[in-house]
């Protein structure tokens, strides 16, 4: 089974970024070959984690392409699958169109017209809840992949926005390709490079007690169900033409802190008393159809998030 899986070649675009580390690896243990696309090759601090990877000689290498400059047909070349994980990842910008939404869309794009030049079979694109979840949310609400946010705009919310319209444009291209959505919602878990991406940085953040604790609750999904989520989704003949939603569970932004207190008091955590819980919502995740078994528990994707942090030096060890 390694033999033919090594046959098969695994494009990752975003290659360095949070979601798509563990991503590859995962492909890398399973014995595929692998292409890591990534915005820098130059940037060695940011790619430094994929090379030490174990692996096979030639299982994977690392190719530079820039969305800009219109370059993901010639590192796709070679490849059968598409995994599409990048993305601006900021909720704010000085200019959200040129920043957040227009490189979103024009990625996608791009990535999918590669794919189709290359004769690549299937893309499996990184969406998000943010492109299915709307404010304010409705009491005992549940989200299932036929919902879409069509709240968020260019003013309320941007990255949110992208996300829709991006996955919008991937649904273009359904009867062209193999398409098949992976939406996961807040992701956190263990970090596997020096660099850290927004969710991460809201999470170090509470740990020092640098922000506010947010009134209202939020879905969270560990990083390692996500990508294993990817896996299966360019694997699985039926999921073709899904959206894959990833929620383990929806927090109160208050338990969240309480839960990282309760195995790191050691750090200032800010106080959640008197913050609001807001309304009980909740989501339909639909990977258990596709073959999934069952979430890492919401305690052990922070006890991991935090651990990891602290092992990567990215905060300091009381």
């Amino acid at each position: 089974m390694e033999e033919k899986l090594s046959e098969t070649v695994v494009c990752v675009t975003g290659g360095s970024g949070f979601i798509a580390s563990h991503i590859i690896k995962q492909l890398l243990e399973k014995g595929y070959t692998v292409i890591a696309v990534v915005r820098d090759l130059s940037n060695d601090s940011k790619i430094a984690h994929l090379k030490n990877f174990p692996q096979k000689p030639s299982q994977l290498s690392i190719r530079q392409a820039v969305i800009e400059e219109g370059t993901y047909g010639a590192a796709l070349k070679g490849a059968n699958i598409l995994i599409h994980t990048a993305t601006p990842y900021k909720y704010t910008a000085d200019d959200p169109q040129k920043e957040i939404v227009y490189p979103a869309i024009k990625g996608t794009e791009d990535a999918i017209k590669a794919a189709l030049e290359n004769g690549i079979k299937r893309v499996v694109v990184t969406s998000s809840g943010g492109a299915i979840l709307s404010y304010p949310v409705t009491q005992e609400y549940t989200y299932t992949d036929k919902d879409w946010n069509k709240v968020s705009s260019l003013v309320n919310n941007p990255y949110f926005y992208s996300k829709r319209l991006a996955e919008e444009v991937a649904w273009k291209y359904k009867d062209k390709i193999e398409i098949v959505v992976v939406n996961p919602f807040f992701v956190l878990g263990p970090v596997l490079s020096t660099t850290i991406n927004t969710s991460l940085s809201l999470i170090k953040g509470f740990l020092l007690n640098q922000g506010k604790v947010m009134p209202g609750r939020v879905g969270i999904v560990d990083v390692r169900d996500v990508a294993t989520a990817h896996v299966i989704a360019a694997e699985h003949p039926q999921a073709v033409g899904k959206r894959i939603l990833l929620c383990n569970s929806v927090e109160p932004w208050k338990r969240v802190v309480e839960t990282i207190r309760k195995d790191f008091p050691q750090y200032p955590l800010p106080s959640t008393e008197g913050i609001n819980e807001g309304v009980s919502w909740a989501v339909d995740s639909n990977l258990q159809s596709l073959g999934f078994h069952s979430f890492i528990p919401f305690e052990t994707t922070m006890k991991d998030t935090i651990t990891s942090l602290i092992e990567k030096g990215l905060v300091e060890k009381k």
